[in-house]
């Protein structure tokens, strides 16, 4: 038999059902109506959790807060062997697992390929760990690490075939997406290491209150976290803490992130109408998304027309994957990245009665997401299948090693297939190339303010400090991040300096110190007058740091209106470091249309 191609770019490819419920009567059956509802009978408000990194400690925790009532939910990077084991632990006690990006990198600093690339791999990688689907996702180092980054990470995470997480209340607006396309979660904590009573209270109070409002833009939820540092006697304390507020608080649930999502999104996408009456049956349509899109087979609520709330189960046919796989090799690519090929075999040794093969493609593709499915496919059958997609504009988007990856989806099973292609990197326009620092010294050595306030007039010359000259940001090993500056050349051990900066305070006369030098130019008469100037990275704070501007001081939220048309210079001055400092962007746009500035080397490096 031959197998029929069937294409399909939907967000949420969906299925119908229907529905048969009784009434009394044929009337009451005529009359019967139904519509969706997202909470079931004594619901009211659902409780979840995230848990963040490759921790040893999930175990315990896990555990402990299982013990408690509360579904566990591990937001994780990479995962060894052994940590596989403890993933499969958490999902067999009713948990789930989410992305952290592969690396736990800065994300505002990475090219938008590589930003996908950290957040799909961690997806393929943790699926084949946990044996389970994986469709959440936590922001490594909170929201303040995507910088201009955030709407590319939103497309990255739909790309990747994410649907949400606990990152702040709308995180959705936060990733440029809309309401039905990702399901944010408002977060709460207990203090990490030293589980803390009124901080837990305290917090919980306040997204009660935000359901209670209706100002909860993700729904009636609410997640405990961040990480599992937790001692014995912690653990203890914060199991102790969740039990009570389950045990005391009318209609709050406990739900995992998946199964949360899951119900988010049927509620969203699914629909149902009157299909027909048999007798004392009223017979409903449901359209809803299909189950191994969603993570967890949550069974969608219909409240009828009485008031009964019917919970509506998925077919057997449509039941979550339960073995994933990875097959190498399958996936090619054109040299221009328009066509994409798959040699596909049905090796089962059984008729597939239909293949689902998904292309998830990086930020800028249209369309990202390219689907097409084989029906009635024979044992023994091959073929390859073409996908098409037209590649992005901006040669920033293009910039860097290629990923890509192909979801196959047959009964009970799911495969995936990665595809990565380096990449030369050549020399942009842009901070990463083109931008200086001098550093890292100590902070007492450092120049005088007026001495810095000269050096960021466009043109003037660099002074070193001490023994440390000026070099070009490039510190980035792979070419993955584009507007990234830092202190380190590729050439440095950064695990020696970030020994040396430490996590902990310096004292006064060992705390480092660098600086930071950008050039760049402007076009005022095609971009605007309004340019703003952005600067910002782990742990920089007022307090640690001092810019300047065209040859006199200024505050970065006064910067954009002291640049003028043509060339400008930035010199920020950054100091008491620790190692998340060592990772900062910045970057100057136009208001008006977000044209970015023309960067200008400003020192010349002998190589």
């Amino acid at each position: 038999m031959n197998a029929i191609v069937l294409a399909s770019m939907a967000f949420l490819p969906v299925f119908t059902q229907n529905v048969a419920t009784e009434w009394g009567s044929p009337d009451e059956a005529k009359a019967a109506t139904a519509e969706l509802v997202e909470l079931d009978e004594g619901e009211k408000y659902l409780l979840a959790c995230r848990w963040d990194d490759t921790n040893y400690n999930h175990r315990f925790l896990s555990k402990a807060l299982s013990a408690a009532g509360l579904k566990y939910s591990a937001i994780v990077n990479k995962a060894p062997d052994e940590f596989a084991k403890v993933l499969r632990e958490i999902v067999a006690s009713g948990g789930s697992v989410g992305v952290h990006t592969l690396n736990h990198q800065y994300m505002s600093r990475l090219l938008p390929m590589k930003c996908f690339s950290e957040i799909l791999q961690n997806r393929v990688l943790l699926e084949l760990a946990s044996q389970s689907p994986v469709v959440t996702f936590g922001a490594p180092f909170g929201q303040g690490a995507f910088g201009r980054n955030m709407r590319i990470c939103g497309e990255s995470c739909v790309n990747a075939g994410l649907l949400g997480g606990a990152d702040g209340t709308d995180s959705a607006a936060m990733f440029g997406l809309p309401p039905d396309r990702w399901v944010g979660m408002y977060l709460f904590r207990a203090n990490d290491s030293r589980p803390d009573k009124g901080t837990f209270s305290k917090g919980l109070k306040a997204g009660l209150g935000l359901v209670d409002s209706g100002k909860s833009p993700g729904g009636p939820v609410l997640a405990l976290g961040v990480h599992p540092w937790q001692d014995e006697q912690g653990r203890a304390d914060l199991a102790g803490f969740v039990k009570e507020a389950l045990a005391t608080t009318p209609g709050l649930v406990p739900v995992s992130q998946n199964s949360y999502v899951a119900r988010r999104m049927q509620f969203l996408h699914s629909r149902v109408e009157k299909a027909g009456v048999e007798g004392k049956k009223a017979i409903f349509a449901v359209s809803r998304p299909r189950i191994r899109e969603l993570g967890a087979n949550e069974p969608l609520l219909l409240k009828l027309s009485d008031g009964r709330i019917v919970k509506v189960s998925a077919p057997d046919d449509e039941a979550l994957p339960k073995s994933y796989s990875e097959v190498k090799g399958a996936l090619t690519a054109s040299a221009d990245r328009k066509s994409f090929s798959y040699a596909y075999a049905n090796t089962t040794g059984r008729a597939l009665a239909a293949v689902e093969f998904i292309l998830r493609l990086p930020p800028g593709y249209r369309p990202g997401v390219v689907r097409q499915t084989l029906r009635d496919v024979p044992a023994g059958f091959g073929t390859t299948l073409e996908f098409r997609s037209t590649p992005p504009d901006d040669p920033v988007a293009r910039e860097g090693a290629f990923y890509a990856a192909m979801e196959v989806n047959f009964p009970g099973e799911r495969a995936w297939t990665q595809l990565e292609i380096p990449a030369s990197r050549a020399r942009t326009e842009c901070p990463r190339d083109c931008a200086a620092a001098c550093g890292p010294f100590l902070k007492k050595a450092a120049p005088s303010d007026s001495s810095m306030c000269g050096m960021s007039a466009p043109g003037a010359e660099l002074a070193g400090v001490g023994d440390c000259a000026w070099f070009l940001c490039d510190g980035s090993r792979e070419g993955d991040a584009v507007w990234a500056v830092t202190a380190c050349r590729k050439t440095d051990d950064r695990s020696r300096l970030h020994n040396r900066i430490g996590w902990k305070r310096l004292p006064e006369d060992q705390r480092l110190a660098y600086m930071l030098c950008h050039e760049f130019e402007i076009d005022t008469a095609a971009h605007g007058d309004e340019w703003t100037v952005a600067f910002s990275g782990g742990h920089v704070t007022k307090s640690n740091t001092r810019t300047f501007l065209n040859g006199a001081p200024t505050a970065l939220k006064e910067a954009g209106a002291r640049l003028r048309n043509g060339r400008n210079r930035l010199l920020v001055y950054l100091f008491d470091l620790d190692p998340n400092m060592l990772y900062t962007t910045f970057e100057v746009k136009s208001a008006r249309d977000g044209a970015v500035a023309k960067s200008l080397q400003t020192v010349r490096i002998q190589q």
